[in-house]
């Protein structure tokens, strides 16, 4: 007989091997054992939020920071439910995010009845791990504790390769406390790594060949680990660069080849090159309608699109819009084309970077009156203040647009954000997990006065931990996004966006003292950059409500225009609102071809 475990502790073991530090949690009575034994961990810290939805988005926003896989513990029935927000936007955004779900002792559920129709058999049962299936790359209900090794190790296993992303397993509250023979349990094997086979050949001479080649690059990239030497490649190949929403932390603003952010909220400069290329090449995006425009058949209608990924089904997809699909890793690609020789694209890339200095967002007519402070303002000094290390988190709604847009990065910061959910209430989680996952960063969490009140119960864990992570809390009166919608698709008509409509927030100056953390107000223009600098190098959490006009209008933007059936057509991507005139697209020698 070889030696004995409990499987609770088991689990724990095999996460210590893993080097894992955090495990994000709420305590529920059928998860006893899981934290009973990740309590006695020398290595494991359990860190307690106030809600699984945090939980769950925490272990996400670690997982963005770490670059491998987090954990999060569940009990069963609500619980585990809780999860399914932070768990699909980890899908959605491929983060390596551990799920373990506590469940009704095995013979008291309606898996192990076997009884076609029946809704509940045990305490707060769900069936989690079927509700799951389409959000995780792996979801499994373990009714046998011999079995838990080797779900455990091929749900790590899945977790972080391929394209990485959340895993559950579901465990019945007897299997986690069972006993086992370690030396008797079935163990996972890695199946041995797919040699995709490709000659980068004629992608090397089209590289070549092409007088306007721009490089589509998206989160993908920082998925695979090949930041630095995508950023050397790109450097020592001199090809102009785009990014998506997920990837504007992928080269600092200032890189001399990085021209901007493309997209329906994207910068004039990055949809004009897009626009204006003869070739693209898309290295880690899916190509999601909100980069492409709705409008597919006129994405960079004069170039032969070139759209590589190692996901067969992003491919698939993007057969429409692209002439050739290539299935490769990221690593692999890098390889092959570290011996491209420096392209002679400085014409190219002088007319690209004079877009980029003459639309820049600031530029835009961004509307303010007196000291008011626009949000575009804000993003603008945030840019300027902020320190080269810094970790900037943002929510959904217009702050993850005006983020998106004017935040210029510098090249060791990271911006986080839920890109594929956009969901509401993660910024202050995600804030959480970064400020754990990078204690010697400071985090600076943006969030609107709506979306804060998703998860406002974080406060406490903010608190309870002295994360070194600031709260700015953007008071613009409610949904500004839905307003913007309301008034470019509703003729102004407002409902559920606004303290008239229905929707109105605290006092955020009790708040803040209710979690006994340091508050102040800004709604002075003149000395905001000032105070902000000396608030945000403060050490320990701060709140900061800044109050802006709830009449900021997000541009420029990708709109659409109402036809005369009623419907709506969206423009193209060179065509930003507000539009420019002839003469402002002469005098930047523009001239997109459709």
């Amino acid at each position: 007989m070889g030696r004995l475990v409990k499987v609770s502790d088991l689990i724990v073991e095999f996460f210590e091997e893993k080097n894992v530090e955090h495990i994000f949690l709420l305590s529920g009575g059928m998860m006893m054992h899981l934290l009973d034994s990740v309590s006695k961990s020398k290595q494991i810290k359990y860190i307690c939020n106030h809600h699984e939805q945090a939980c769950a988005i925490a272990a996400e926003g670690y997982a963005r920071i770490k670059n491998v896989p987090a954990v999060c513990y569940a009990t069963s029935g609500p619980g585990a439910t809780n999860t399914i927000t932070g768990i699909a936007g980890a899908w959605l955004d491929s983060s390596p995010v551990i799920f373990l779900t506590g469940q009704s002792r095995s013979t008291l559920t309606v898996m192990h009845s076997k009884i076609d129709n029946l809704r509940m058999l045990g305490n707060f049962e769900v069936d989690i791990a079927e509700i799951t299936k389409s959000i995780t790359k792996y979801s499994v209900f373990i009714d046998r504790s011999e079995d838990v090794l080797f779900h455990l190790q091929k749900a790590y296993y899945l977790a972080s390769t391929g394209r990485p992303g959340p895993v559950l397993l579901d465990l019945p509250l007897d299997v986690q406390g069972a006993t086992v023979d370690l030396d008797t349990l079935p163990q996972f094997q890695a199946p041995e790594n797919e040699n995709v086979e490709f000659d980068f050949t004629s992608l090397k001479e089209d590289l070549k060949n092409y007088k306007q080649p721009l490089i589509v690059a998206g989160h993908g990239v920082r998925v695979a680990g090949e930041v630095q030497r995508f950023r050397d490649f790109v450097q020592q190949a001199n090809i102009p660069v785009v990014t998506t929403q997920l990837a504007n932390d992928l080269l600092p603003y200032d890189f001399p080849q990085y021209i901007g952010r493309l997209g329906l909220r994207g910068d004039r400069a990055g949809n004009f090159a897009v626009q204006s290329a003869d070739l693209i090449l898309t290295i880690g995006t899916s190509l999601h309608v909100t980069t492409t425009g709705y409008e597919t058949e006129d994405f960079a209608p004069n170039a032969k699109k070139i759209v590589i990924d190692l996901d067969e089904a992003v491919l698939a997809k993007n057969k429409s819009i692209s002439q050739i699909q290539i299935k490769s890793d990221i690593s692999t690609l890098l390889y092959n084309l570290n011996d491209l020789e420096r392209l002679d694209l400085d014409p190219w890339i002088r007319k690209l970077t004079q877009w980029k200095e003459k639309f820049k967002i600031i530029n835009e007519p961004h509307h303010r009156e007196g000291e008011d402070i626009n949000t575009y303002h804000l993003m603008d000094m945030l840019s300027k203040i902020l320190n080269d290390n810094d970790v900037l988190v943002t929510d959904a709604g217009s702050l993850y647009y005006i983020t998106g847009q004017a935040f210029l990065s510098k090249a060791n910061q990271r911006v986080i954000v839920s890109g594929g959910l956009g969901a509401m209430g993660y910024a202050l989680p995600a804030s959480i997990g970064a400020a754990l996952a990078a204690p010697e960063r400071n985090v600076i969490c943006i969030t609107g006065d709506g979306s804060m009140q998703l998860n406002i119960q974080e406060l406490q864990t903010l608190a309870h931990y002295k994360l070194n992570c600031k709260v700015i809390i953007i008071n613009n009166g409610g949904y500004a996004s839905i307003r913007n919608s309301q008034a470019s698709f509703l003729d102004g008509h407002l409902a559920g966006s606004s303290r008239d409509t229905g929707v109105s927030f605290p006092d955020w100056e009790k708040i803040a003292a209710a979690y006994s953390i340091d508050y102040s107000r800004e709604n002075q223009y003149s000395d905001l950059k000032e105070r902000l600098a000396i608030i945000l190098n403060k050490q320990g959490p701060q709140i900061i409500e800044v109050v802006i006009p709830e009449n900021v209008v997000m541009i420029p933007a990708v709109t659409s225009v109402r036809l005369d059936n009623g419907s709506f057509k969206s423009n193209r991507l060179h065509e930003m609102t507000p539009y420019l005139s002839e003469e402002q697209l002469n005098e930047a020698s523009i001239s997109i071809n459709i």
